[in-house]
Protein backbone atom coordinates (compact mmCIF):
# COMPACT_ATOMS: atom_id res chain seq x y z
CA UNK A 1 0.00 0.00 0.00
CA UNK A 2 1.12 3.38 -0.40
CA UNK A 3 1.83 5.60 2.06
CA UNK A 4 -0.94 7.99 3.11
CA UNK A 5 -3.50 5.95 0.94
CA UNK A 6 -6.05 6.06 4.17
CA UNK A 7 -9.26 5.59 1.35
CA UNK A 8 -7.99 2.07 0.97
CA UNK A 9 -6.93 1.50 4.33
CA UNK A 10 -10.74 1.87 4.65
CA UNK A 11 -11.92 0.12 1.79
CA UNK A 12 -9.97 -2.86 2.98
CA UNK A 13 -11.18 -2.40 6.61
CA UNK A 14 -14.89 -2.34 5.44
CA UNK A 15 -14.92 -4.69 2.95
CA UNK A 16 -12.81 -7.80 5.11
CA UNK A 17 -15.29 -7.10 8.10
CA UNK A 18 -18.70 -7.58 6.01
CA UNK A 19 -16.79 -10.53 5.01
CA UNK A 20 -16.06 -11.77 7.94
CA UNK A 21 -19.22 -10.81 9.83
CA UNK A 22 -21.59 -12.68 7.16
CA UNK A 23 -19.14 -15.22 6.61
CA UNK A 24 -19.61 -15.78 10.97
CA UNK A 25 -22.20 -14.73 11.18
CA UNK A 26 -24.71 -16.66 9.19
CA UNK A 27 -24.35 -19.49 11.56
CA UNK A 28 -25.84 -18.79 14.57
CA UNK A 29 -28.71 -17.89 12.08
CA UNK A 30 -28.60 -21.31 10.54
CA UNK A 31 -28.26 -23.51 13.66
CA UNK A 32 -24.60 -24.56 13.12
CA UNK A 33 -22.59 -23.37 15.75
CA UNK A 34 -20.05 -25.92 15.79
CA UNK A 35 -16.53 -24.92 17.14
CA UNK A 36 -14.41 -26.97 15.36
CA UNK A 37 -16.18 -25.63 11.85
CA UNK A 38 -16.17 -21.92 13.03
CA UNK A 39 -12.35 -22.02 14.53
CA UNK A 40 -10.48 -21.32 10.65
CA UNK A 41 -13.21 -18.23 10.42
CA UNK A 42 -12.34 -17.27 13.82
CA UNK A 43 -8.80 -17.16 13.48
CA UNK A 44 -9.10 -15.81 9.67
CA UNK A 45 -11.04 -13.02 11.32
CA UNK A 46 -7.71 -12.40 14.15
CA UNK A 47 -5.15 -12.48 11.46
CA UNK A 48 -7.28 -9.66 9.63
CA UNK A 49 -8.05 -7.39 12.00
CA UNK A 50 -4.14 -7.84 13.61
CA UNK A 51 -2.74 -7.06 9.94
CA UNK A 52 -5.15 -4.12 9.43
CA UNK A 53 -3.94 -3.04 12.58
CA UNK A 54 -0.63 -3.25 12.03
CA UNK A 55 -0.76 -1.02 8.68
CA UNK A 56 -2.63 1.54 10.36
CA UNK A 57 -0.16 3.67 11.24
CA UNK A 58 2.40 3.30 8.70
CA UNK A 59 -0.50 3.89 5.96
CA UNK A 60 -3.26 6.31 7.99
CA UNK A 61 -0.93 7.96 10.67
CA UNK A 62 2.08 8.43 8.58
CA UNK A 63 3.63 11.77 9.38
CA UNK A 64 7.84 11.55 9.89
CA UNK A 65 9.71 9.83 6.99
CA UNK A 66 10.75 7.43 9.40
CA UNK A 67 7.20 6.13 9.98
CA UNK A 68 6.49 5.53 6.38
CA UNK A 69 7.46 2.16 4.14
CA UNK A 70 10.21 2.78 2.22
CA UNK A 71 10.26 3.67 -1.50
CA UNK A 72 10.80 0.47 -3.63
Amino acid sequence: MKPGAKSLWWVFLIAGSIGFATAIGIHPLVGYMSFPHLLPAYLGALAFLTGMYQLWKPVCRADADSERFSDL
